[in-house]
């Protein structure tokens, strides 16, 4: 099971920690300062210093394998009979490819998966070869370069390779502008996806790292590069990019810390209770059957006097506001009190859901 090599995952990183944990977690809150408020001031090769890079993996490894895990489950698996190919850009010490290992090693176990990792950062690289060793299973490999993708651009370094999986991990954000991010993301579709491939992005919870992901759906889409298949559900422009500056798509996972990040949270002050993250899943341009009539969640719950509300992304390519009076509660539409931010509903149209009218949750996120 995916939880089972998550956790064996977790341990490694356990093992590999100081009994001390007192530095770790300053330097933890430092990077964590970088990484969201003081992001202005980020070193540009801050996983060059064996304290930040222990500290990384200490803090945000674990918690960032997560979200790649979630997404690698949104995606179609790749066909049977050969080898799974993975590319993890700006791998670091390697967090897609470990996410990628552990998510394969539980739903396609036997197979052979091959990771390529690439990432500005030797020592980040190093790394992430010892960990890979001590998490994989034989029957995967990891290959790394180091190399500035972004600058050099992707064909030098991979030849005609083409992958199953790209991952692009809190990567995007360093880029210097939407053009070259699209530029990039346009040679990695046309030139080493597998036609029945998928790109995934991910990126920090951040109003301002994720509307340029945002805008950059939209360019991709927009000019055929690329069709997006999660978490959105048409092919039409951003309705909540068009809506105003204010907005942000992001979701969060409900997980249970291991003890060690738990201790860490405390001496340093983060919160990783709740995972947060946004993400978009690409892949090439191709028909696909319109999902009537659901939509994606993309607010939380908005709870007030008698009344809850949501905030959807349709099908159709609108945001609609739903609310439901607490009086109009019935069997029908008693999902309405569980819903989640990221879930795949069913109910219809109307702003209003009244007694009669059903609400479903198709797909829990």
């Amino acid at each position: 099971m995916l939880q089972n090599t998550l956790t064996e995952l977790a341990r490694v990183i356990r093992d590999s920690l100081p009994n001390d944990l007192g530095s770790v977690a300053t330097t933890a809150k430092e990077l964590s300062l970088a990484f969201t408020s003081e992001r202005a001031a980020r070193e540009a090769d801050y996983m060059s210093s064996p304290e930040k890079l222990a500290a990384y993996v200490a803090a945000f490894l674990l918690p960032n394998a997560v979200k790649v895990a979630r997404c690698l489950g949104q995606i179609p698996m790749p066909a049977e009979g050969r080898p799974v190919s993975v590319l993890d850009i700006g791998a670091g010490p390697g967090t897609a490819a470990l996410a990628a290992s552990c998510f394969f090693a539980a739903k396609r176990p036997g197979a052979e998966v091959r990771i390529a990792a690439i990432d500005r950062s030797r020592k980040a690289l190093e790394l992430a070869h010892r960990l890979f060793k001590l998490v994989a299973p034989p029957e995967h490999l990891l290959e790394s370069a180091a190399a500035e993708i972004g600058q050099r651009g992707t064909s030098g370094i991979l030849g005609g390779h083409r992958f199953d999986v790209i991952v692009m991990a809190n990567f995007l954000n360093e880029m210097s502008d939407e053009r070259s991010a699209c530029d990039l993301c346009h040679e990695l579709v046309s030139k080493h996806l597998d036609p029945a491939g998928s790109l995934i992005i991910i990126d920090t919870a951040l109003r301002e790292t994720t509307r340029p992901i945002m805008a950059l759906r939209d360019r991709l889409v927009g000019e055929g590069i690329a069709s997006v298949a999660a978490p959105c559900l048409h092919q039409m422009s951003c309705p909540m990019l068009a809506a105003n500056e204010r907005d942000w798509c992001h979701f969060y996972i409900d997980w249970e810390r291991p003890e060690y990040l738990v201790k860490l949270d405390e001496l340093s002050g983060m919160d990783h209770r709740h995972l947060k993250m946004s993400y978009m899943i690409f892949r090439q341009v191709e028909a696909k059957a319109e999902r009537e009539e659901l939509s994606r969640v993309v607010s939380s719950p908005l709870d007030s006097k008698g009344k809850r509300e949501l905030v959807l992304c349709t099908s159709g390519g609108k945001l609609q506001r739903v609310r439901r009076l607490a009086k109009e509660a019935s069997d029908v539409n008693r999902a309405f009190d569980s819903v989640k931010r990221g879930d795949l509903v069913r109910c219809g149209s109307a702003d209003r859901i009244r007694c009669e009218d059903p609400f479903v949750i198709e797909s829990a996120w």
